[in-house]
C-alpha cells in the first residue's frame, strides 16, 4: 500500500469513504421517504369517513400506485363473512394475478400469510409481487402489489402495505356498519311498535 506523504487520503481509501457517504445519503433519503409515507397513511382514515366501500378500495389502490410508486395494485376488502366484497385493480404488469389468486383459493381456500412472487411480469418485464392478507386467513380481504424495483418488496414496503391495508379494512368495516344502520333502526322501530300493539291488546 502506498503511503501518502502530503497528508492526502490515498485513492482507494478516498473511494471507499465516498461510497460510504453515498450509501448513507441514500439510506437517509429512504428513511425520510418512509416517514413521509407513514404520515400520509396515518391521516387517510379521516379522509375515508363517510365514504362508500367501493370508493375506499379505489382510493387505496390509487394511493398504492401513486404514493408507493408501484406498477400494479389489487385491493380486495370484505367483511369476515365474505359478503359485500369489493375489488379494485390498478396497473397491468401482473396480468395473470386473477389466475394466480384463483389457484390459491382452489388449493388452500384462503391466503393465510404474506407471499412473495417472483417474475410476475413474464419474460418482457421482470417484476416482483407480494400478496398480503388482511385479517386471519384473509377474512377481511387482501392486497397485492408488484413493482419492477430491484429490491421490491423489502421489509419497509411490506410494512407500509400492511398499514395501508389495515387502515382501509377498518374504514371499510365502519362504512358497512353505517350503511346497515338505517335497516337496523327500522327493524328496532318495527319491533317496538309490535310490542306496543301487543301491550295495548292485552
Amino acid at each position: 500500500m502506498r503511503c501518502a506523504s502530503d497528508g492526502q487520503i490515498e485513492e482507494p481509501q478516498h473511494s471507499q469513504m465516498l461510497k460510504m457517504d453515498i450509501d448513507r445519503s441514500a439510506e437517509i433519503l429512504r428513511l425520510r421517504a418512509t416517514v413521509r409515507d407513514l404520515l400520509a397513511l396515518s391521516i387517510i382514515p379521516e379522509a375515508w369517513v363517510g365514504r362508500q366501500p367501493p370508493a375506499i378500495a379505489a382510493d387505496l389502490a390509487d394511493l398504492l400506485i401513486g404514493s408507493l410508486k408501484l406498477d400494479f395494485a389489487f385491493v380486495r376488502l370484505c367483511d369476515p363473512t365474505g359478503h359485500q366484497a369489493v375489488e379494485v385493480t390498478r396497473g397491468d404488469c401482473w396480468k395473470r394475478f386473477p389466475e394466480w389468486l384463483q389457484e390459491r383459493f382452489v388449493r388452500f381456500g384462503q391466503v393465510s400469510r404474506t407471499e412473495i412472487v417472483t417474475n410476475v411480469g413474464g419474460v418482457k418485464k421482470s417484476c416482483c409481487g407480494v400478496v398480503i392478507p388482511i385479517g386471519v386467513n384473509s377474512e377481511r380481504g387482501l392486497i397485492a402489489a408488484a413493482c419492477d424495483r430491484s429490491d421490491f418488496p423489502d421489509q419497509i414496503d411490506q410494512q407500509l402495505l400492511s398499514v395501508a391495508a389495515n387502515n382501509a379494512a377498518t374504514a371499510f368495516q365502519n362504512a358497512r356498519l353505517i350503511n346497515e344502520l338505517p335497516s337496523v333502526q327500522k327493524a328496532l322501530r318495527g319491533g317496538r311498535l309490535r310490542q306496543e300493539s301487543a301491550d295495548l291488546s292485552c
